[in-house]
């Protein structure tokens, strides 16, 4: 893209902004004969010129990461928009010329599994034949009435997961407080302090394909770009790959139009937009009028709620069997956002998150979440990629000290153990 513009666009920018400078180098030195006021004035023009991008990345870790995830993403977002032509385009095609380039681009099948997987053959191979997962977005726990708040934002939730083999699991936390980072450590066995992985072993959606599932991924959302790309390399390894909708509300119906019902077995992720801000965009006029006198956030929880209602019954109506689940990738802390490094009585909220099973086959699922707890009881909501492998017929041997040792991904890039994190910033 950037190199169709050199000629069109940007060398007549530079012969222009040269010759410009030149002749208004020639009048100063002419009319005041002060080159020190010349080369004054142009240092100050540069120091304001780059100030605030310096400051950009210098001053928050997470724009440094954008830049090591996405480079080109990041200069557009940081330069290329605010100084554009000369200075923004660029500085990209140096960026290009010296090989920086975005880190997750190769959507590649891998022959290698994690050392946790022993088998493809278990007792339970070919038994749990409908899987489905909802990856909600910006979901805080504290916010749903099936987990005690007492506004009623969660009514059909509330229903469909406490029927028979089905349940709320408390004390659950996601891995990471930002999509980029969680989602690839629930659909692979990348964990905070290692993501090798994500990269050079199997993920879920390759050990469905591998067991004979059809794979579908289902995204309200653009799965792409530097928020997206580490885990559409994951997503993008499905046999049906649908993204860029209106509404999540659309995702059920996207559903119905692939036919899945006529498949022997299914692992399915529906990925919603949920409670991602700004939180106006996440309802609707229904959510105002079932709700009404609470704020926005509340809003997008009880218009995930209708969602999940509509999905849950599309799959009743066409499928015999099947197992839900479903978390988001991380919480919330309201109104500030996610992937935050600030003290707050609330930085634990942006991890908090609602973690729900319903099983039509059996308890297992529910039972074995609870195998998860670590010694604080809480569930990582990473290690729900070794439920995954169960369900899919693997036989697993978990490494315990991946669940006691209880690690997240901070948005500076570093692993941190959890607890001893969250009382560093509340």
């Amino acid at each position: 893209m950037l190199q169709q513009e050199i000629f069109p666009i940007i060398i007549p920018a530079i012969l222009f902004s040269i010759i410009f400078t030149f002749n208004i180098y020639n009048k100063i030195q002419l009319n005041l004969n002060n080159k020190f006021l010349y080369w004054t004035s142009i240092f100050i023009c540069c120091f304001f010129l780059f100030k605030n991008t310096f400051y950009y990345y210098i001053s928050d870790k997470r724009h440094v990461r954008d830049f090591q995830i996405d480079p080109f993403f990041s200069m557009n977002k940081s330069i290329r928009m605010k100084y554009p032509i000369v200075i923004g385009n660029t500085s990209i095609l140096l960026a290009s010329y010296f090989g920086f380039k975005e880190k997750y681009t190769n959507v590649i099948e891998h022959e290698k599994y994690n050392q946790s997987i022993i088998d493809n053959n278990s007792i339970s191979y070919g038994k749990y034949k409908n899987i489905i997962l909802i990856l909600g977005e910006s979901a805080y726990r504290g916010r749903h009435s099936i987990y005690g708040y007492e506004k009623n934002t969660t009514p059909n939730m509330s229903k469909i997961f406490s029927q028979k083999n089905s349940c709320v699991i408390e004390k659950a936390h996601s891995p990471a407080s930002i999509t980029r980072d969680s989602i690839p450590m629930l659909l692979s066995f990348a964990k905070p302090n290692n993501e090798l992985p994500l990269l050079e072993e199997k993920n879920i959606i390759e050990m469905a394909n591998t067991q004979k599932y059809h794979t579908s991924w289902i995204s309200k959302t653009r799965e792409s770009g530097p928020h997206s790309s580490k885990y559409s390399i994951i997503a993008k390894l499905s046999n049906t790959f649908i993204e860029n909708l209106e509404d999540d509300l659309e995702l059920p119906e996207k559903l119905i139009e692939t036919n899945f019902q006529k498949n022997e077995n299914n692992f399915i992720v529906l990925h919603l937009a949920g409670s991602h801000k700004p939180y106006n965009l996440g309802y609707d006029q229904l959510d105002l009028q079932d709700l009404p006198n609470v704020d926005n956030y509340d809003l997008t929880i009880h218009h995930t709620d209708r969602v999940i209602e509509k999905i849950y019954n599309t799959l009743k109506v066409n499928l015999d069997n099947f197992i839900l689940i479903y978390t988001p990738d991380h919480g919330e802390i309201v109104d500030l956002g996610h992937g935050l490094l600030r003290k707050s009585e609330s930085f634990s909220n942006q991890f908090e998150v609602p973690l729900m099973i319903y099983s039509t086959y059996d308890d297992f699922p529910c039972n074995e979440i609870e195998n998860y707890r670590n010694n604080e009881k809480m569930v990582n909501t990473s290690n729900i990629v070794y439920l995954f492998s169960k369900l899919l017929g693997y036989s697993v041997n978990i490494d315990h000290s991946l669940i006691m040792n209880d690690l997240i991904l901070s948005v500076d890039g570093q692993p941190y153990e959890y607890q001893s994190f969250i009382k560093k910033y509340q």
